[in-house]
């Protein structure tokens, strides 16, 4: 038995190390397959508008890193995606499939909101056919195909360990400084030819990769908490660090309150204030209190000059913009009408993507004009409108499983959290920015929003992952080891 006992151990040693060099092969295509699908989805996907050839591009990288998931998760035969999270997912897929199954015409004559369809295909003497819960399909089509890449993206995050995430989250951040670059080169365009808005032409404010001002700063507030989290655990890989990741972490406040600034919008003005103040109250946790007591009032009086400098030029018009509120905002108007609407084809929906197409017959007579309305500028009451009570219902479901693992995010103390609890302040801010735009509706915000999904999903915290960190400190411990006692590393 003693003999045994050192050749069983010694065995599942090396099944041990077999299985993490597996699940390292498997987790390097993954997270060049997210970067690449991050980048496509920020340059590529900032409007909600579809682009045939953008659209296309994103959705098969999206079914790419979708197979090349499941694949590494058949090869490890790890994964950290429970059945609480695949059970969401397959309802979230439910709702708009089950919308696009056809149904004998004595059922769906007989739905709400049918009347009119039934009499224009009377006026036109066609003898009504099988047709499905939606009242636009190709449109509830394409929304199914539209939920692979944020799905993909949050199977794929979630199997990562925390160094691929902490990169992940450096790619992430590069593409939000890379837009606010491009917005400010759009904006110097006179012409609109190089440096053209994503719709075309030239634009006056800077939009950078999105379609909008509300967007772009909308992407600028929610990358707050990830340069928080990852200067936090840049930082606290190495002592050396601290005060480098101090002076990262205030140099990207200070470019991203200059972005969501010259914005000029009042959504994402009014919400970086929190995003603010729960970033640095997460890199202070994360980082160390006391380690922080010296270097406190450089990250304060970064954010602070940034603050003053953007309020030069920017201070009159983001108050003209908030003054038009008094005046009222054409959003407000829509909300009625989307309400109304959406009563009438509850409690099943109008069909996921057919706002456009359907709200025309409700839209008032005296708000009709040049310009049409392609969202209701509140993706709760278009969910409502377009999925009914079965959307109603799914939305709520999410929320169930949000509390739970936002609470263990915020509940467990290490570095490591810092990730999953920079996670749960994305999604309340791009749930907030819901109310009033249709964030979640572009790919990049979508896609950003599938990353903070995956990082409170499973959050990495420790083991392996933790030898995994950027300089880590694998490295540390065995030169220590070498020299005990020299703290210095002399």
């Amino acid at each position: 038995m003693t003999r045994a006992n050192p050749l069983r151990r010694a065995m599942a040693r090396g099944r041990t190390i077999a299985a993490n060099d597996t699940e390292r092969q498997v987790a390097t295509p993954l997270f060049w397959l997210s970067a690449a699908l991050l980048s496509l989805a920020f340059v590529f996907g900032g409007e909600s508008r579809d682009n045939p050839l953008s659209t296309m591009m994103v959705e098969l990288l999206g079914v790419t890193l979708l197979a090349a998931t499941v694949w590494s998760r058949v090869l490890a035969g790890t994964g950290r995606v429970g059945w609480p999270e695949a059970a969401l997912l397959g309802v979230i897929f439910l709702v708009p499939v089950l919308q696009l199954i056809p149904l004998p015409p004595s059922l769906w004559m007989t739905l709400p909101g049918r009347h009119e369809a039934v009499e224009t295909l009377r006026i036109a003497g066609i003898e009504p056919g099988w047709s499905p819960l939606s009242l636009d399909p190709e449109a509830t089509f394409r929304s199914v195909l539209w939920l692979v890449p944020p799905t993909a993206l949050f199977l794929a995050i979630a199997d990562l360990d925390t160094g691929a995430r902490v990169r992940l989250v450096g790619v992430v951040l590069a593409l939000c400084i890379a837009s606010l670059i491009l917005g400010g080169l759009q904006i110097t365009d006179r012409d609109g030819g190089l440096f053209a808005s994503p719709a075309g032409g030239r634009t006056a404010l800077p939009i950078g990769f999105f379609a909008n001002r509300n967007h772009q700063g909308i992407a600028m507030a929610a990358a707050l908490p990830l340069a928080a989290a990852s200067a936090a655990i840049w930082g606290s890989a190495s002592s050396q660090r601290t005060r480098a990741a101090n002076i990262v972490f205030a140099a990207l406040v200070a470019l991203l309150i200059v972005g969501v600034l010259v914005t000029r919008s009042r959504a994402a003005l009014t919400l970086s204030g929190p995003a603010l103040l729960a970033s640095i109250g997460l890199f202070w946790a994360a980082s160390g209190a006391k380690r922080l007591r010296r270097e406190a009032a450089l990250m304060i009086g970064a954010a602070a000059v940034a603050l003053v400098l953007a309020a030069q030029f920017a201070i009159r018009a983001m108050l003209d913009r908030f003054e038009t509120l008094a005046d009222g905002d054409g959003r407000f108007d829509i909300w009625p009408s989307t309400v109304k609407a959406g009563a009438d084809v509850a409690p099943f929906g109008a069909g996921l993507g057919a706002f456009e197409s359907f709200y025309r017959a409700w839209e008032p007579l005296e708000r009709m004009g040049p310009t049409f309305i392609n969202h209701a500028h509140n993706d709760y009451l278009e969910l409502f409108l377009e999925a009914g009570w079965p959307g109603v219902f799914t939305f709520l479901a999410f929320f169930t499983w949000l509390v739970p693992v936002a609470w263990r995010a915020w509940a467990i103390r290490s570095p490591q959290t810092a990730l999953a609890r920079a996670g749960t302040i994305i999604i309340l801010l791009l749930l907030i920015h819901s109310v009033v735009d249709y964030p979640l509706r572009t790919f990049a915000l979508s896609g950003l929003f599938a990353l903070a999904c995956g990082l409170i999903a499973a959050p990495a915290l420790g083991g392996k992952d933790a030898r995994l960190l950027p300089g880590s400190s694998r490295r540390r411990d065995r030169s220590s080891s070498t020299i005990p006692g020299d703290a210095d590393g002399r």
